[in-house]
């Protein structure tokens, strides 16, 4: 009787070290798959980039017409991968040239059907692609985005809404902000520079908005205002500033005088 409970105990013993076997082998093979996979994915990104380039740089500089260009891209068999290579790299060319190249980006881009890859993006539920589609159509000026954009002001997530505020803007400039309700989330340092940053890079000429910044309760909305009105030297608003009383809270109030200051010496100068 008591060598057949040893025997018994060794079996479970056998048939544990067999099932945690297993389950190793399951877990290597899963992460070497996901190895191979993730591997796999990169080197394709890297063609796709490569013949991407080759046929934007083509179209940009006269070497394909815009018909030409979009049988060529319509080849390559388009999926969410190549759509999203292609998006990325049709952004950083756009951020890099001016005039009709940008123009042709733009239209590419619409033409091509990425404009739906994008919205499909802000369509999801995942906050992360919800961000990336609002940047991707905010910054290829996709204005039929807008009304999109509006409704994710009222989105759970702090991020996406921060991008939706920044998309408004990189779309219609500050003449944008009339037609949807100002933010009551506050505007962190790294969103303040992504807005300045698409402002310049938009080349807005009218900030006929600004004063709803100026008289908003929320007070990095003010700093944000104040921000924009020294940096492109809005001088109807610079005696605004400077007389400007209320009293903001103490991270707002010191960056305001600087700049208060800043307008006040331009003034003079």
């Amino acid at each position: 009787m008591k060598i057949l409970l040893i025997s018994s105990d060794n079996g479970i013993l056998w048939i544990l070290g067999i099932v945690l076997a297993l389950i190793l082998i399951g877990i290597s093979c899963t992460v070497f798959i996901r190895r191979r996979v993730r591997s796999q994915i990169a080197e394709k990104e890297l063609i796709y980039q490569k013949v991407v380039e080759d046929l934007l740089f083509r179209l940009m500089f006269g070497k394909l017409t815009i018909d030409e260009s979009l049988k060529e891209f319509r080849k390559m068999k388009p999926s969410n991968l190549l759509s999203k290579v292609t998006t990325l790299s049709i952004i950083s060319l756009h951020e890099n040239y001016s005039g009709k190249q940008r123009e042709l980006l733009e239209n590419f881009f619409v033409l091509s059907d990425l404009t739906a890859y994008s919205f499909r993006r802000i369509r999801s539920r995942k906050s992360q692609n919800i961000i990336s589609g609002i940047r991707y159509l905010s910054r290829m000026n996709v204005r039929e985005a807008f009304e999109f954009m509006k409704l994710e002001l009222e989105h759970p997530n702090e991020e996406v809404k921060k991008e939706a505020f920044i998309g408004l803007l990189a779309l219609q400039g500050m003449e944008g902000l009339e037609f949807f309700k100002l933010p009551t989330f506050t505007i962190d340092d790294l969103t303040k520079e992504r807005i300045l940053n698409q402002l310049k890079n938009k080349r807005f000429t009218s900030f006929a908005g600004v004063h709803q910044l100026l008289y908003s309760e929320n007070e990095s909305l003010i700093l944000l205002g104040a921000h924009i009105t020294h940096i492109f030297q809005l001088h109807g608003y610079y005696d605004f500033i400077q007389r400007f009383s209320r009293t903001l809270q103490p991270p707002y109030q010191e960056e305001f005088e600087v700049i208060r200051e800043q307008i006040k010496q331009s003034m003079h100068s």
